[in-house]
């Protein structure tokens, strides 16, 4: 058949086979960009731990040093 003899509209059912997918790809873009947000905000989470443990850490790290250095005056 040639170019000029065939239909210029898509048959209904690959039109929404296309719907079907486009769909689909909008579907998973949304679940994509909800997982991301919830990926950063466990990140963020995870940094203000980490910055909370070290802070932790360095207090009672000082701590210890006061305590030595009192003992050792006496």
């Amino acid at each position: 058949m040639p170019l000029q003899e065939k239909p210029s509209e898509m048959p209904y059912e690959k039109a929404e086979l296309l719907n079907a997918a486009v769909c689909r790809v909008d579907a998973l873009e949304a679940e994509l960009i909800a997982t991301k947000k919830a990926l950063h905000e466990a990140l963020m989470r995870q940094e203000e731990l980490l910055a909370y443990i070290d802070a932790q850490e360095a207090a009672k790290f000082q701590k210890r040093c006061l305590l030595k250095m009192r003992y050792f005056r006496m």
